[in-house]
This record gives structure tokens, sequence and C-alpha cells, in this order.
């Protein structure tokens, strides 16, 4: 019996990790606690996609207080009947699943608030009870499926609007960051090795960056802006166009070439074509019909619900927003939420008050080599800052509700349950954002030489 309590309680613990990873390479325990973590945040994004099936709408709308006929939050349909909850009941439950991760990585991020060294006893709870973890996730998300809507809807969808805004900033933040390191390590390998297939790769990429990006402002001309009444969409795209152009310009001048060597046109296209995107995703949610020829949730007619073959015309954007989220989770758990990142968010002088771990040198045991081994890589120190950590997964979260709902916001009428003019200007924003940071990027190091960025 004792080998058998001992052998449950190793799964309450940082093994747990080892016990979902053991057919995975071995890892660091700082590793692998960031990779369950991001898991949680994973589990949540199907469970929400799977939420908006319209079969499991059916099943949803048996549970009291999340679909009301004739109010959804505190919006009045002034429908008196004929309207069909399934159409909102989805994306309810996106609301309540989302919400309850949220406050799971809020919670959390509470309670990690200055852990600077691994001796607090507060770091243990980081890398370990993960059965005890997994058990408050699901608590939550029974317990979130039971809030009243009244007051709940429209409070959650501005937080949820104001979250996802600022994820989409650390998004920028991870796309310009990763241009930068891809373009210098191939740069430095073609110094160091001379071979030409960076230089190739470098070309070729910079190229197929470029050539999708052309094909998206093209496509943007045609299908969003070709009307006459798309005089807005017109000058937004071509406003962009503009911008890009212009960045693409100033990358390659000697004075930012003195200051910034690795600085050119692979980072530029790169973010062009993430640019374009936002765009893209702007004009999907423009309210004018005949420019926007993604809308899906037309005007009901009769209290009647839209047919479910026009549901799907969001597909392919929100698999490239899903495909952009994982790449930020992942890119930002591990390079963001370091001191050293943390420095730089914050404008710091140094990192002086978190003690970070020394590179080590794994698990000593020989006989381990085989197999898929977690070890204890913060022993005396830590390798991230945690309460940031958190904080990015808590705005991921929030992320993640607003671009499955279409960033619906309770204000609107239930004609229009996808276009609406809030997500139109965050998301353009959010490009001119992207180009401000990156244009900052380039001439930061001429104006203030003396720092290092």
């Amino acid at each position: 019996m004792g080998c058998i309590v001992s052998s449950v309680a190793c799964c309450f613990c940082s093994s747990a990790a080892s016990l979902c990873c053991h057919c995975l390479p071995s890892c660091k325990s700082s590793t692998s606690s960031r990779i369950m973590f991001s898991v949680i945040l994973i589990l949540t994004t199907i469970l929400s996609a799977v939420a908006l099936i319209p079969q499991v709408r059916v099943g949803l709308t048996k549970i009291p207080a999340l679909c009301t006929p004739f109010k959804l939050g505190v919006v009045s349909t002034n429908i008196q009947s004929g309207l069909d909850c399934e159409a909102i009941t989805g994306f309810g439950a996106v609301y309540r699943l989302c919400f309850a991760t949220a406050m799971f990585y809020f919670l959390f991020f509470l309670l990690m608030l200055c852990v600077r060294s691994s001796r607090d006893p507060r770091a243990k709870i980081q890398s370990g009870f993960w059965f005890f973890k997994f058990l408050i996730w699901i608590a939550l998300i029974v317990g979130a499926f039971f809030i009243p809507v009244e007051g709940f809807t429209q409070t959650w969808m501005v937080i949820g609007m104001i979250g996802g805004a600022l994820y989409i900033l650390i998004q920028l933040i991870s796309l310009i960051d990763f241009a930068h390191s891809w373009n210098s390590a191939w740069i430095t390998r073609l110094e160091d090795t001379g071979e030409k297939r960076y230089a190739v790769g470098l070309v070729v990429s910079t190229f197929c960056f470029y050539v999708l990006s052309g094909v998206g402002i093209g496509l943007l001309y045609h299908y969003y802006a070709g009307a006459p009444e798309c005089g807005l969409n017109k000058a937004m795209v071509s406003l962009n166009l503009i911008f890009v152009v212009l960045v693409s310009v100033v990358s390659v001048l000697p004075a930012v070439r003195d200051r910034l060597p690795a600085s050119g046109l692979l980072q530029s296209s790169l973010v062009t074509c993430y640019v374009i995107f936002l765009t893209w995703s702007a004009m999907s949610n423009g309210t004018v019909k005949e420019c926007n020829p993604t809308l899906y949730l037309q005007p009901f007619t009769n209290g009647t619900v839209p047919d479910d073959s026009l549901q799907t015309s969001f597909s392919g954007q929100i698999a490239v927003g899903i495909a952009f989220l994982v790449f930020s989770v992942i890119y930002s758990s591990f390079r963001l939420s370091s001191p050293a990142a943390l420095v730089k968010l914050t404008c710091s002088s140094s990192n002086e008050n978190y003690t970070m771990s020394e590179p080590g040198a794994g698990p000593l045991d020989s006989e381990d080599k085989t197999k898929q081994v977690v070890w204890d890589d913060e022993e005396d120190h830590v390798a991230y800052v945690y309460s940031l950590f958190h904080l990015m997964l808590l705005l991921a979260t929030l992320y993640v509700m607003v671009m499955l709902t279409n960033w619906l916001r309770p204000e609107n009428d239930l004609k229009s349950l996808v276009a609406n003019s809030a997500s139109y200007w965050v998301r353009l924003a959010s490009s001119w954002v992207c180009l401000l940071l990156y244009f900052w990027t380039m001439i930061a190091p001429i104006l203030f030489p003396d720092r290092e960025f």
C-alpha cells in the first residue's frame, strides 16, 4: 500500500510533467513546467473551438443561465419569439471557458509575484502539484458555467477586448524579436562558415514573404476595396502599403546598417507579411456588406438563424490566427519571460533583483540517457519570471476568446454578431503599432547610441 501511495503522490508533484512527456527527449524542469501551463491554454482553445460546433451548442443550452430566449447579457434582443439560442450559446460557452482559464492564470500570477529565487517556497508550487492544478482548473470551468448571464457577458467581453489587444502587442514584440534573431543568426553563420546556403536562405525567405504580402495586398484591393462604397478600406490598405514600403527602405539605409549590421529586408518582409494579415483581419470585420465578402451572419429574418454553410467563412482567418497564437505563446514563454527580457520591457538598468539559473549539465545518471528525464535546473535560481509568464498566458487566453468570437461587442445588434467597428479599428491600430515598434527598433540605436537595445 505504501508503494501505491508514493506512486500516486509522484503524480501530484513535478513528476507529472515527466509522465505527460515520457516519450519526449529529456528536458529541464523549468521547461516542462512552462509546457504544462501552455498545454492548459491549448486545451482551452480546443474546448472553445468544439463549443462552437452547432451540434455541441444544443447540449450547452441545457446549462442554467447560459442562454435565455430574450436577452444576452444586458443586451435586449427585442425579439418576442423565434430566437434560436443555438446561434449564441456557443459564444457564451467560449466566454466561460476562457474566463475560467484566465482566472486560473491570474491566480498564479498573484501567487508568484516577487518570486526572485527558487529558494522561495512558492517556486515548488510553480513546478509541481500538477494533479491539484488541473483539479483547480476543472473546478473553475465547472463553476464558470453557473455564473448568471446578467452583467457577466458585457463586462467580460470588454475585458476580453482590452486583454486581446494587449496580447496582440506581445505578438508584435515576439515577431520583431524573432525576425531580428533569425536574421542575425543566419548572417553570423554565413560570416563564420562562408556557406552560400545561408545567403540563399535569406534571399529566398525574403522573396517569399514579399510575394505573399504582394498577393495579399492584391486580394485586399480586389475583394475588400473594389466597390465604390469601400473608400475607407481602400484608404487603409493604401496607407499600410505606403508604411510597409517606408520601413523596408529604412531597414537598408546606411545609417541603420552602421548601428545594426544585421538589419535587412528579411525582418521587413516578415513584418510586412504580418501587417497584411492584420489588415485582412480588420477588413474581415468591416460592417459594410459590399466591402466584406466574409460576412457570414446575415440579418435574421423572422427570428431564424442563418444557414450553417455560411458560418465557416472565417475558418481561414481563425486558422492563421491560431497559428500565430501558438507561435507567440511558445516564443514568448521561453524568450520574453526571462529576467533579461523583463529588463528590456520595463527599461530597467539591470536584472539584479532576479537570480538567473546557470545552464546545467543535465541528468548525471548514464542509464537515464535512453529515456525521457526531467531534471531540476532551478535548485538555486529561477530560470524565468514566473509572474510575467502567467500574465502573458492570461492575455493569450483573452486573445483566444475574442479571436474565436470575432471580437463580438455586447452593444451590437444580434443581427450582426461578427462584423463590428471595434474589431476593425483594434486590428488596424495593431498593424500601425507593429510598424511603429519595428521602426523604433531601427532608429533607437541611432538616437541613443550609448544604450543597448
